[in-house]
């Protein structure tokens, strides 16, 4: 449902429920990670940053040992780039690593966070290792399109050129338009979001700064998101 939601440009909507869920049941180990990064999409920043150390702070102990571990460490990677956490990314880099070259679902409810690269480059890209965050990010991208997911190559596409913002805004901007495109074709809310917030000032457009899912223009709609979301999870199995 998060994840759904989260494509739709809906978690606003959500938010009471997760937030009472948390309340409710504090040693559900999933909760944290997908509070943060709740908070994060709807750019309550300082919130997530206190969720984001609160998982930390026990270095991921507090966080199921089964297959839904790496998911919750996807999010926290996302959290983290968002935050522009220099710190907290190298570790979790290494967390996530073993599962490179993979497509990151849970099997339980098939919900994914895409390519594993794609997370491994945002965390490079945040702990200025530029080359690592390069080579990451071409490859998600690359086993995005291999795998004909039209969500994630626009995701991918859209991660990667925040990277090459500043070295090679050319480049940025193509993969930010072929995004674009992508998320009007597939009606893709939060995607068209986050493209059309990589227009605000310089400044204003770097990691640090969350996404914002409150538009008018995307409020409603997401018709093609689940459908793209369930071919995701039936060729996740598959590699590039």
């Amino acid at each position: 449902m998060f994840l759904i939601r989260r494509e739709q440009g809906r978690l606003a909507g959500l938010a009471p429920a997760l937030q009472a869920a948390v309340r409710l049941n504090p040693d559900a180990r999933l909760w944290g990670p997908g509070l943060a990064a709740l908070h994060t999409e709807l750019g309550r920043l300082d919130d997530a940053r206190r969720e984001f150390e609160a998982v930390l702070s026990a270095e991921l102990t507090s966080l199921p040992p089964d297959g839904s571990r790496e998911l919750c460490v996807g999010l926290l990677a996302e959290v983290c780039a968002a935050l522009g956490d220099a710190h907290r990314a190298p570790w979790l880099l290494e967390q996530l690593r073993p599962c490179q070259g993979k497509f990151l679902v849970l099997l339980a409810s098939a919900v994914s966070l895409g390519p594993t690269d794609r997370l491994l480059g945002m965390l490079a890209s945040t702990a200025d290792r530029s080359d690592d965050a390069q080579r990451w990010h071409r490859a998600g991208l690359q086993f995005a399109r291999n795998l004909d997911s039209r969500l994630w190559i626009g995701h991918c596409l859209y991660d990667y050129a925040v990277h090459l913002m500043d070295s090679d805004r050319s480049e940025a901007r193509c993969m930010l338009a072929e995004a674009a495109a992508i998320s009007d074709k597939h009606d893709l809310p939060r995607l068209g979001q986050q493209v059309a917030a990589s227009g605000r000032p310089a400044e204003d457009n770097k990691r640090g700064s969350a996404p914002i899912l409150a538009s008018a223009g995307f409020a409603a709609g997401g018709r093609k998101a689940n459908a793209l979301l369930d071919r995701a999870q039936l060729l996740r199995s598959r590699s590039p």
